[in-house]
């Protein structure tokens, strides 16, 4: 199959949905895929299958606003290749271009709901978490970032692809997202597993979101961290890599979406990760194993302190943080993984 993926490339974490592509290419096309990546569509040239990113229709200057225009653009491409798929690089499971969806084969999510019939639904601002402190918090938005429920005959096109979690992370280096991505490919992260750590929670978060119903879920993990006499204001990136190696627990709360930066990065790290419940996804590689790789707390927060106590009482948190670790390089790196991605790829890509 040869296929060519259309993304502008990101100078920012979202390179990790490129990044396996490239590093693991040579097994793709000994499993007779070949992926081109291109930051545009030049020219007429048929194609067998394009994917185009959001990137990409991000930069086109086109919204879900836009459905004529979306239609118009699309029906182009549809012209030029058998198959036409759309990659959603953005945050969360729950949100879904209802412009974009009718008129693909497939649409292609990094995070998808686990009860695909939830797409069906109207979750308050189209994701689950916002729609849950809107109901019982009475949280209201002043902006709107509703998209439509998806009909019943287009969820069969939704498909867990791969997340950007297979990304070299820099570790705070300023020089590390100008890097070409060629490059950052034979470039591996470091890791130690160290016990001996100083501090016992840390969390760096900001507050700036235009939706009230996110900022109230941050605002409940801050709250809780002033407990502990701490600050949740942001530092430096090579400082806040410092932090996370001598903390003992990591918290993460959600943000756009529901798994984010700081996850990997606690992994990264070898701290013992806490997060609200993510039960209701799925993502792809799944380095979230319940009670395993994290600990859980409720989405009221009324069980964190309860959840963080014990890691700290039993010293539980070297086991949890160190299987983290373990499992997420095991996920990432290596032949495994990546066997891994492209066994992904090839049902993604129905092959």
């Amino acid at each position: 199959m040869k296929i060519v993926f259309v993304c502008p490339f990101p100078r920012n974490y979202r390179a990790g949905f490129l990044y396996p592509l490239v590093r693991f290419r040579r097994e793709l096309e000994k499993r007779d895929i070949s992926i081109r990546l291109a930051c545009d569509l030049a020219g007429s040239f048929r194609e067998e299958t394009i994917i185009i990113s959001s990137e990409w229709l991000q930069s086109k200057g086109i919204d879900e606003s836009e459905f004529e225009a979306t239609c118009e653009l699309l029906g182009q491409l549809r012209k030029r290749c058998e198959r036409l798929w759309f990659f959603d690089m953005t945050d969360g499971p729950g949100t879904i271009y209802s412009h974009v969806l009718p008129l693909v084969d497939r649409y292609l999510k990094a995070w998808v709901l686990r009860d695909s019939s939830m797409y069906k639904r109207q979750h308050y601002q189209s994701r689950v978490f916002t729609d849950f402190y809107h109901r019982h918090f009475g949280i209201n938005d002043k902006e709107d970032m509703n998209y439509p429920p998806v009909p019943g005959k287009d969820i069969h096109k939704i498909r867990l692809a791969w997340n950007y979690s297979l990304y070299t992370f820099g570790r705070g280096l300023k020089i590390w997202d100008c890097l070409p991505l060629m490059l950052k490919t034979r470039i591996h992260s470091k890791f130690s597993f160290n016990e001996n750590r100083a501090q016992d929670v840390t969390m760096r978060i900001g507050l700036k979101y235009e939706l009230d119903t996110v900022r109230f879920h941050r605002q409940l993990a801050i709250d809780f961290v002033k407990g502990y006499g701490l600050s949740a204001s942001k530092i430096s990136k090579r400082k806040f890599f410092q932090e996370m190696q001598n903390s003992k627990v990591s918290i993460s709360p959600f943000g756009w979406g529901e798994i984010c930066l700081r996850d990997y990065e606690s992994f990264i790290s070898g701290t013992a990760l806490v997060k609200p419940s993510i039960r209701h996804m799925v993502t792809f590689p799944n380095v979230f194993l319940e009670n395993r790789t994290f600990a859980e707390y409720d989405w009221h927060g009324n069980n964190l302190k309860s959840t963080i106590d014990k890691l700290l009482s039993d010293g539980s948190w070297r086991e949890m943080a160190r299987i983290g670790q373990e499992t997420y390089i095991k996920s990432v790196f290596g032949l495994e993984a990546q066997a891994s991605f492209c066994d992904q790829i090839q049902e993604v890509f129905g092959i």
